[in-house]
């Protein structure tokens, strides 16, 4: 009894990750098509005569395209074990090279934002991105019975 579920379950698997691979393969595709897309919206809005738009608004469905461009925004970012024992050393080395007053201790909120300036620098976008926001929907109102 229990194989026979097993089996079942093995197949629906199968079924499901089959299922989903089709779709990531179709996401990816429409991943590239975007970007080519942002590519060319990116080329005409480096011009001069565009370097004051902020978003573009759609009149099909009320949505808003955010324009970010190059040098104004940051890019999400994450440690490396690495990259956060480099900072780390850092601190460390800047704190025993400078003349603090006596008592005065290693801290974690000057550790942490000497590793968040240090590597929201390295985050600065150097091109065009776009994040585009839904119009708000209206729901009907309910109507009291």
């Amino acid at each position: 009894m229990e194989l026979q579920i097993l089996k079942s379950c093995m197949e629906t698997f199968r079924k499901v990750d089959d299922e989903l691979k089709q779709h990531n393969e179709k996401a990816a595709e429409l991943r590239r098509e975007r970007k080519e897309v942002e590519d060319k919206m990116a080329e005409i809005l480096a011009k001069p005569e565009y370097s004051a738009l902020e978003k573009l608004e759609s009149s099909v469905d009320g949505s808003t395209i955010r324009i970010n461009r190059p040098q104004e925004w940051k890019k999400g970012w994450s440690l490396s074990k690495k990259e956060l024992e480099d900072g780390l050393k850092d601190y460390f080395w800047v704190i025993k090279q400078s003349n603090h007053e006596p008592g005065w201790e290693p801290n974690a909120e000057e550790c942490f934002g000497l590793l968040v300036d240090k590597q929201e620098k390295k985050m600065v976008a150097t091109e065009f991105a776009f994040d585009r926001v839904a119009a708000k929907q209206t729901k009907p109102k309910k109507m009291k019975v």
